[in-house]
């Protein structure tokens, strides 16, 4: 068990559709008797905990505590690399999950039920996990970069999360499955060249590639499911040319993890790149900040997360 001197705990109170905002106060009052002192920062806008992380791993925190879902969870790791501080001196960070599509702790030692989350968090045992560092083009046309600790992909991906985005009512799961169908019906397939550590896997159409750290995306869709946090490798599973007919009738492997087939199916690699001249768009841990070309590189044991360690 680790101990900690200084604690922060980061919250999105509009995560799950305001739901973490509701149940705030209960998460206050556990917390205070499980995690000792800590400082509370409400993030009241996207991009936020970023800075909040980033201020907080600076000025010497050793724990952030993460309640929200998988999106102010990449804000926090983004904010803790933004800090460029040696690893061994980078706070741990600890996940009480309130999101909607919930999908990174199906991958990690993290409890679903926030008071076990909490418990966790308080309890301090860490492990090392990779992260992924990401280059891309922004929406308005520059470089840029960004970590991501779950899944970035680029197609269909960033089509729904556009459409997850704009909706105000947002139901877990169901709502990433009425995203996608209706991402399907209304999305062309993309050309892309594609690279997988030192191959060159040459042209391809696509509907999607998922660029995998965790196992599932999107709610619940076991794209990787031979992905873990700290192995040193990417899962990277590729959706191809397949016809709208056959999209519905292999949509359903997505959430079954039987990925099998010339058009649908999983690699592992190290580094993964890829340019189009057409609009393609990108999704990292369900936002959409940008288009191809992309490069994606595994960074191992880059955060220390406080899990459920027996």
């Amino acid at each position: 068990m680790e101990s900690y001197s200084k604690t922060v705990l980061i919250l999105n109170p509009s995560a799950a559709s305001g739901r973490a905002a509701k149940m705030w106060p209960d998460v206050r009052e556990r917390a205070q008797r499980k995690l000792g002192d800590f400082r509370a920062l409400i993030t009241s806008r996207p991009g936020e905990a970023i800075r909040f992380a980033e201020e907080s791993a600076r000025a010497g925190a050793d724990r952030l505590v993460c309640f929200g879902g998988d999106g102010i969870l990449n804000e926090i790791v983004n904010g803790v690399m933004a800090a460029d501080i040696p690893p061994e001196n980078r706070p741990a960070i600890g996940y009480i999950p309130c999101g909607t599509g919930m999908d990174f702790v199906r991958t990690a030692p993290v409890p679903r039920q926030w008071k076990d989350a909490l418990d966790v968090a308080a309890i301090g045992r860490t492990m090392k996990m990779d992260i992924g560092k990401i280059s891309f083009k922004t929406h308005q046309g520059e470089a840029a970069s960004r970590y991501f600790h779950n899944v970035a992909s680029f197609g269909l991906g960033g089509e729904v999360d556009e459409k997850i985005n704009r909706s105000k009512k947002r139901f877990g799961p169901v709502s990433f499955f009425k995203a996608t169908f209706s991402a399907v019906v209304k999305y062309g397939r993309k050309r892309v060249l594609l690279g997988i550590d030192d191959r060159l896997e040459g042209f391809a159409t696509i509907w999607n590639v998922a660029v995998c750290n965790g196992r599932t995306h999107g709610g619940g869709m076991k794209v990787a499911k031979k992905a873990e946090i700290d192995d040193g490798l990417f899962q990277v599973t590729i959706l191809g040319n397949l016809n709208l007919m056959e999209v519905f009738c292999k949509f359903p492997k997505l959430y079954t993890g039987n990925l099998k087939g010339s058009k649908l199916y999983t690699t592992a690699g190290k580094k993964v790149w890829a340019a189009s001249k057409e609009t393609v768009l990108v999704d990292i841990d369900g936002e959409c900040p940008g288009t191809l070309p992309l490069l994606a590189e595994i960074v191992p044991g880059a955060i220390r997360l406080i899990a459920d360690l027996k």
